[in-house]
């Protein structure tokens, strides 16, 4: 009897009903029956490829400003002698310095196979949860101003 009673309040989860006057085609409804919580997976991830560049950036940035500061008798300089140390973060002035590609040739290839490599690894992965059909009867829904899902 439970048993039942739960098949039926998981088909009756699913159901759609339609208000309008607008008939739905079978894809339609199908694609419905899928209920709200149900996500479209994008075809391109714009967000994400956003992200990642400006992660991207930033990772190059340090390794570039960390090139370009590097010194080697830096190293040998005994820093716990010095009297004044530096200010803290968040009083001091955000740099806008970036320095210049091409100095390091070893480090713009690293840099360039880092970016590729990620970029690479996001356009493989991005794989549709919905049949053509649907992704058709998704797109006549968008575009039919008659029909409100809620």
């Amino acid at each position: 009897m439970y048993k039942q009673l739960q098949e039926q309040s998981i088909t009756n989860a699913h159901t759609v009903i339609n208000l309008s006057s607008q008939p739905l085609t079978p894809k339609q409804t199908q694609l419905l029956s899928k209920n709200l919580n149900f996500c479209p997976t994008p075809s391109a991830i714009n967000l994400i490829h956003v992200e990642l560049n400006e992660d991207l950036y930033r990772f190059s940035l340090r390794l570039r400003l960390a090139e370009f500061f590097y010194d080697e008798d830096d190293e040998k300089i005994d820093h716990t002698t010095h009297s004044q140390s530096p200010p803290p973060a968040f009083l001091r002035k955000p740099s806008s310095f970036t320095p210049d590609s091409g100095r390091d040739l070893a480090l713009d290839t690293f840099i360039k196979g880092v970016s590729s490599e990620f970029m690479l690894e996001r356009q493989r992965n991005i794989f549709s949860n919905l049949r053509n059909e649907e992704k058709e009867a998704l797109r006549e829904l968008i575009d039919n101003d008659k029909i409100t899902i809620c």
